[in-house]
């Protein structure tokens, strides 16, 4: 549906769509976890941005599919070239 949606709230990173959700998704890339998962990133702040940018977009985009929060983890190996681990949270926040 968008990828990079953003307004003066904020951005977010993929708006999709499933048979009942439409999802707005964060995504975090990290080269380990070694000081926290990615998904720590995501603090209630960001939360806030997230939600009231997705508000705009519902408000400009009519729907009758439930809202729901997203996070997918993604991590690369050291030299960030290859792809190691992804972790998709789902509902990680309201």
């Amino acid at each position: 549906m968008a990828m990079n949606y953003r307004t003066r709230y904020g951005e977010i990173d993929i708006i999709a769509a499933d048979r009942k959700h439409l999802l707005f998704v964060e995504v975090k890339l990290r080269r380990n976890k070694r000081f926290a998962e990615a998904r720590e990133h995501v603090d209630r702040r960001k939360q806030i941005k997230i939600i009231n940018t997705a508000g705009i977009w519902l408000y400009e985009n009519e729907t009758d599919l439930q809202p729901r929060f997203d996070v997918i983890e993604v991590y690369t190996e050291d030299n960030g070239n290859k792809i190691k681990e992804i972790n998709h949270i789902i509902d990680a926040f309201q």
